[in-house]
């Protein structure tokens, strides 16, 4: 009996040690498989991009990032021909420092292409009258999960030019293809990613290559749009009007260039002084809407597309807002009837003498502004150059129609007087109102 107990006592022992030795077979196994599969991970150079197209950027901390990019580059260039602060030097330490920089900033790959040294990358930057530049476009792709490749396409002086810009975001770092590597291997932003052969290496850091990434916040972003509507306003109201305009809205409100660059000349003191007081932004599927007023209470409408991409006017009421369709949509005939009358006193405030003539009944205008003009000469001799409104009574008097009595006041406080207007609206179908006024 004392043998089979230990004969079973052994088995159980052995079995024992079987099952573990299995289990830590398995273990290791299951390790091994783990260990490859995160190696496999880890070693994939592959990214795969949101999309194979290259997407026009719409990420406006990027956009400025890539854009203190090209300031650099430029500074740098600058530096190479002598240039500190618009003042030209013959100074080698200054050109001999611009050659440093710019070199510290192009990429590897370019450099190789190209031959490029110290001793003639001179060659392969002209020397230009004016370093102002402007970014028409910018597109980008994301080759790996932290190397950006962006497509640029600007202005300097009187030259269209593009080059690449490849950022590391791990280092925050990057590099410069000059347009003659863009040239050269037929790059441009209507390629499939994947026939774009620029390497997905990191870029190493030196003194001069780093970048940074800012918050741009919605005041910031309608501050630069308003900045560069006001200098296109003042320096190219032609580029303005033929390339920042919808057809139907540019042809609606002036009818041609003409019309527009005089509406310019006219107001162009105002324009030099616009200060913005209020804005406010409404994000829609297609586009972002900055809406700003100015300190004569006018308005001004931006269309964002993508950074930078934008479409804009000079009121509100030429084309009607979303916003202002929705409260109109929702509200009472009275409330309507306000909002019309402010509306009419915003083209007053913007000269808009066409559209605001239209706004008269036919039987008041045969009887008291025959034409256009004299009501335009009513109006400059009678009203404020900037008129704010104040509702004092209202009174329905019909169907759909409506009496106001309302006060002027003079923007610009040059004035103190207050002026009595009473107004009689009458409103029709959709959007459309026809009114009279008296003083």
């Amino acid at each position: 009996m004392k043998k089979i107990i230990k004969i079973l006592v052994c088995l159980v022992i052995i079995c024992a040690i079987i099952v573990t030795l299995i289990m830590i077979l398995k273990d290791k196994q299951q390790g091994t498989d783990k260990i490859r599969i995160e190696d496999k991970f880890e070693s994939n150079d592959t990214y795969q991009a949101d999309n194979e197209r290259i997407k026009e950027l719409d990420n406006r901390n990027k956009y400025f990032a890539v854009k203190k990019i090209m300031e650099k580059y430029i500074y740098y260039i600058q530096e190479m021909k002598g240039i500190v602060n618009s003042q030209k030097y013959d100074d080698t330490d200054i050109m001999e420092d611009g050659i440093n920089h710019l070199y510290d900033i192009l990429d590897e790959e370019y450099i190789s292409e190209f031959n490029v040294n110290k001793s003639n990358i001179q060659n392969k930057i002209k020397e230009y009258q004016n370093y102002d530049f402007e970014i028409k476009k910018i597109y980008m792709f994301e080759k790996s999960s932290n190397i950006n490749i962006y497509f640029v396409y600007w202005k300097l002086d009187n030259d269209t030019l593009n080059f690449l810009i490849k950022t590391d975001s791990k280092n925050m770092t990057f590099s410069v293809f000059l347009g003659d590597y863009m040239e050269n291997n037929k790059y441009d932003y209507n390629m499939n990613v994947k026939d774009i052969k620029i390497s997905d290496k990191s870029i190493e850091k030196n003194d001069n290559n780093q970048f940074q990434y800012e918050n741009i916040s919605d005041e910031l972003m309608a501050t630069t749009y308003i900045s560069d509507i006001k200098e296109k306003i003042l320096t190219n109201p032609q580029v303005l009007y033929e390339n920042y305009m919808e057809d139907n809205y540019k042809n609606e409100r002036f009818g041609s260039l003409e019309t527009f660059e005089k509406y310019i000349n006219d107001n162009k003191n105002e324009f030099e002084s616009i200060e913005t007081t209020k804005y406010l932004v409404n994000k829609y599927d297609d586009y972002i809407e900055y809406v700003w007023l100015d300190q004569f209470n006018n308005y001004y409408i931006i269309k964002e597309k993508a950074i930078m991409n934008y479409t804009m006017e000079f009121d509100t009421y030429t084309i009607l807002t979303e916003k202002f369709k929705e409260t109109y949509d929702k509200s009472g005939d009275e409330y309507k009837c306000q909002m019309n009358v402010d509306k009419f006193f915003q083209m007053i405030n913007r000269k808009d003498y066409k559209t605001s003539y239209k706004c008269l009944a036919d039987s008041y205008k045969n009887n008291y502004f025959k034409t256009e003009n004299d009501f335009a000469n009513f109006v400059k001799s009678n009203f404020y150059k900037y008129n704010k409104i104040t509702f004092k009574k209202s009174e329905q008097k019909g169907n759909r129609l409506y009496s106001f009595e309302i006060e002027l006041t003079d923007i610009t406080g040059k004035n103190t007087e207050t002026k009595k207007v009473n107004v009689i609206m009458q409103l029709k179908d959709n959007y459309d109102f026809v009114m009279s006024f008296s003083m």
